[in-house]
């Protein structure tokens, strides 16, 4: 049958029948992980991208769960996966990585925690967080 029978047949739209059918392609311990709802089907269809790379779908399911890591994250390691020079693992789990050399000299600096978010073009943020508004004022007083 056709994902477009299949819809007719049991009330569903198309779309929800292709995607269910192309969930149906991930590795068992993904669709396990997906069944068991330890990652989402928005991180199954990453996961999917990186068909063809076993090991790199093995440790992004295990990083969605271990680090709970957002759809948005898991887009992130795959982009930079697939944008390395050579796909490399490593690598991509060091893009994802919100603390690094440069943000732990930072908060040093400011005295306050300080994240990095990278965007699946290169780009990001970095991000300081304050848990009152006397950190406020001492950053304020930094610049």
């Amino acid at each position: 049958m056709t994902p477009a029978q299949i819809s007719k047949k049991i009330g569903k739209s198309e779309a929800v029948i292709s995607n269910f059918l192309r969930l149906m392609k991930l590795p068992d311990f993904a669709k396990d992980a997906v069944a068991a709802g330890k990652i989402s089907e928005g991180h199954a269809r990453q996961v999917l991208s990186l068909e063809g790379h076993p090991d790199a779908q093995k440790t992004l399911v295990n990083s969605i769960i271990k680090n709970e890591w957002s759809v948005r994250k898991a887009e992130q390691f795959v982009v930079a996966f697939k944008h390395s020079t050579k796909p490399d693992i490593k690598s991509a789990k060091k893009a994802v990585s919100q603390k690094n050399a440069f943000t732990n000299k930072f908060s040093k600096k400011i005295g306050l925690p300080v994240r990095q978010k990278t965007t699946a073009k290169g780009g990001g943020q970095i991000i300081i967080s304050y848990k009152s508004e006397d950190d406020l004022v001492k950053l304020e007083k930094l610049f």
